[in-house]
């Protein structure tokens, strides 16, 4: 959007604005603007249009929406220049056409989305932690794989999810990521564990986690009140 843009239409970084396609009536995106000026949930618009590096995009905000008007002659039609490679029965449409699913609103990731968005599995866990971290005590090294772990000589009866570094102290810490804790203890041991990475931090039975746990709905909310985070 651009800085100027953001200023002169009263946008705020970290919001979440709704977002409409010239020529593309049915679409309901949304974008979460960064401080940069850069705005989110636009792969609709690359996936619909050819546009090159020089394209020219009419941007406007009516108050309640941003619109967004590209070149016409951008516009990816069938049997265009632009050829995508067949799969081994030559459809090429999504699964969610394929299957006819229902049709729903499933309320898509954004770092300033986090008050709407909710974690549904561990891959979203992850995916929070990478947008709360910088307000925590680690920072993400990498997942977990059995070369690695071989070459460190780890032990331990379930393999852990990743590898952190405390900031304070630069030192690796194991890691595991779990929607709840008190899932924790199906699969793991907490002496094969440094800091249990968790949405939703709900087992009263401390001696069944590690010595460290951080319950991310928690930390969301905490920042927001402290004013940290605009969601």
């Amino acid at each position: 959007m651009g800085a100027a843009f953001m200023r002169d239409n009263r946008l705020q970084s970290g919001q979440r604005y709704p977002m409409t396609i010239q020529d593309l009536p049915d679409s309901e995106l949304y974008g979460t603007l960064d401080r940069s000026g850069f705005i989110g949930g636009l792969s609709l618009l690359y996936r619909e249009f050819a546009l090159q590096v020089g394209d020219e995009l009419d941007i406007t905000y009516d108050g309640s929406a941003i619109h967004i008007t590209p070149p016409s002659n951008r516009r990816v039609r069938p049997n265009s220049e632009i050829s995508q490679p067949a799969g081994a029965d030559g459809n090429l449409r999504p699964v969610f056409e394929r299957q006819n699913l229902r049709h729903m609103h499933i309320e898509p990731y954004a770092p300033g989305n986090l008050g709407n968005w909710q974690p549904q599995t561990e891959v979203d866990v992850y995916m929070v932690f990478g947008a709360l971290s910088e307000y925590t005590d680690y920072r993400y090294c990498c997942g977990v794989s059995q070369t690695l772990i071989d070459a460190l000589g780890y032990r331990a009866a379930t393999r852990p999810d990743a590898f952190l570094i405390e900031r304070a102290t630069g030192q690796y810490i194991v890691a595991e990521f779990k929607m709840n804790s008190r899932s924790f203890a199906l699969n793991h041991s907490k002496e094969d564990v440094d800091v249990l990475i968790c949405w939703e931090d709900d087992e009263p039975d401390r001696s069944k986690l590690p010595p460290q746990v951080l319950g991310l709905r928690a930390l969301r909310e905490r920042a927001v009140k402290e004013g940290e985070i605009d969601i």
